[in-house]
């Protein structure tokens, strides 16, 4: 009986120290879990007139929210660090994508996550987006959801068809200039290995078609815009800076998704014929089309985009996805109207030459660099 009760008593422990070691195993898990998500905050760019330079929240380097102005006594980036520490906690608590809200607490509406607030959305700086605190904010947590939820990353692949081949991989970042010679940012440009080793350097050549805002990006071989412009065939963009994208002031939404299927053709043949008559012509082998510029991140048609690659592709491609990715706009040609994060269906062979906006009034030009309209201060 003693026996037994010894040989009961060591079960009883290596079962505790068992249970114990599952217990730390999982607390290991959940840690590692909760650490996966990371928010850190970095400088961003000014959106509108008399506004401080704004503060990004970044989360796994995805931009998440960009604060534009001053509050509370508050600069942007002092709130932008705030919000960081508490995304940090609420990481740490082990909250998911789908338990983020828009809420109002008094007069504020807030971004919260379970019960703890995350941010409280201003109206200076809805204004400085050319947009209300409830759609800022409801935008700002779009953007939360889809940076803590990872995307599938697209398998670049290549494809040679009469004698050319378009590929977005390997690619290369260099400077994005406008006409004048303003720094804009960095683009991100894909094509053969051979030809990118030719690309020093991005110009958008900006023009207006029917009302509607043209840029034309051509990547060059020069290191500015100025005097003759070689353009370098086999290339085009996968990724532009976010601070030119005029979120705040850019009509999107059913009705530009209708007057796309109504102009493609015309801004098809417009950039094609502008190119030409600058000696900037795509290549002769390459087949262009415009097609909707999707937004992943507000899941409707915010303009469209002019797709250049083998013919075949170019056929196959139905929109271009934008998505927010750090202080990037990546720009994924894809075979669906309306690809979402996880399936966008991406056409790796093919890039984008040009895109089309359809700018609300307070809309500026690429010029002054800039989104939004001044605001009160």
């Amino acid at each position: 009986m003693r026996i037994l009760n010894i040989v009961l008593a060591a079960c009883l422990v290596f079962t505790s120290a068992g249970i114990s070691v599952a217990q730390n195993g999982q607390a290991d898990q959940n840690m590692q879990t909760a650490t996966t998500l990371r928010a850190t905050v970095q400088p961003g760019p000014i959106v509108a007139a008399g506004y401080p330079a704004s503060a990004d929240v970044l989360i796994n380097g995805r931009l998440a929210m960009r604060i534009a102005s001053s509050a509370g006594g508050l600069s942007p980036m002092q709130r932008a660090q705030i919000i960081r520490d508490r995304l940090n906690n609420a990481f740490a608590a082990g909250i998911s994508a789908n338990e983020l809200r828009v809420g109002r607490s008094g007069r504020s509406v807030v971004i919260m996550a379970r019960n703890m607030p995350i941010a409280t959305v201003d109206a200076m700086s809805a204004c400085a987006f050319g947009t209300t605190s409830m759609a800022l904010a409801e935008r700002w947590a779009t953007n939360t959801r889809v940076a803590m939820t990872p995307s599938l990353q697209a398998v670049a692949g290549t494809q040679q068809e009469l004698g050319m081949m378009w590929s977005t991989s390997p690619t290369s970042t260099v400077p994005l200039f406008s006409q004048n010679g303003t720094t804009l940012g960095n683009a991100i440009v894909a094509g053969p290995q051979s030809a990118l080793g030719q690309v020093n350097s991005v110009v958008v050549l900006q023009s207006t078609s029917n009302g509607n805002l043209v840029w034309t990006f051509v990547p060059i071989t020069g290191t500015s815009p100025s005097g003759a412009l070689t353009r370098v065939d086999n290339v085009g963009l996968v990724g532009i800076p976010q601070s030119i994208l005029p979120s705040g002031s850019m009509q999107m939404g059913s009705m530009v998704a209708s007057s796309v299927n109504q102009m493609t053709s015309q801004w098809n043949n417009n950039v094609n014929s502008a190119l030409s008559s600058q000696n900037l012509a795509l290549s002769a082998n390459a087949g262009t089309k415009f097609v909707p510029l999707y937004s992943v991140d507000n899941n409707q048609v915010i303009g469209a985009a002019q797709v250049v690659g083998s013919p075949a592709s170019v056929a196959r491609t139905q929109s271009v996805a934008i998505t927010g990715a750090g202080n990037i706009w990546q720009l994924n040609a894809s075979s669906a109207l309306n690809p979402s994060i996880g399936n966008l269906s991406a056409q790796t062979d093919v890039v984008v030459s040009a895109i089309v906006f359809m700018p609300t009034a307070s809309m500026p030009g690429i010029e002054q660099g800039g989104v939004g309209s001044a605001c009160p201060q």
